[in-house]
């Protein structure tokens, strides 16, 4: 298992750091940590997933003190080095959330994110190992009203596989202004649609 952190308490100021651990002889053993400044100085949400190559990840992640799009890096060898941090060209918008990405059956990466300004939740695809995201074809999973885009705590999706060409997405709205509006949220997503 690969674990992040940060190494220091302040996650906006704060270098990215990893650490692995693994069961020997019964017991759960722990790796050191080692600090991946190639990772970047700010940012404490990010997501990771492997490839179809063995040890090949993906990372997205929030650079917002820097950037005002996502941050993406890769790894050949299980996370221990990645390549310098630079910007996908998936916008995040003003108050954005964590990012998750994931690996298809076919595949191909999906990624989705939130912006909370606009009060959606989107679902994009990379064909090419999360060097370029698919934007014209990005799907919106939840929309919220606008009253409440500034008032909540929301758009921090995940999805999983369903079956066949279809993913479920879950998110939630935690709503200070209206109970009405608080609650987990699901959709399905057809990935047929980013062809």
């Amino acid at each position: 298992l690969l674990y992040v952190n940060w190494t220091r308490s302040d996650p906006w100021n704060s270098v990215r750091s990893t650490f692995t651990s693994e069961w020997q002889n019964g017991t759960m053993q722990f790796s050191d940590e080692r600090v991946h400044v190639e990772l970047g100085p700010s940012g404490d949400e990010w997501s990771i997933a492997e490839t179809f190559t063995p040890g090949e990840l993906i990372c997205m992640m929030r650079q917002q003190n820097h950037s005002q799009y996502y941050a993406t890096a890769s790894s050949l060898d299980y996370g221990r080095s990645w390549t310098p941090w630079r910007e996908s060209n998936v916008f995040m918008g003003r108050n954005p959330c964590r990012p998750r990405v994931h690996t298809m059956p076919d595949g191909r990466l999906f990624f989705t994110y939130g912006q909370r300004d606009i009060g959606r939740t989107f679902a994009v695809v990379s064909y090419d190992k999360g060097k370029t995201w698919d934007i014209d074809h990005r799907q919106v999973i939840l929309h919220s009203p606008k009253q409440y885009h500034y008032f909540w705590d929301s758009h921090y999706t995940d999805a999983a596989w369903a079956e066949g060409d279809l993913w479920i997405a879950v998110d939630y709205i935690a709503s200070s202004r209206d109970r009405d509006l608080r609650g987990i949220y699901g959709t399905f997503i057809d990935t047929r649609y980013f062809d």
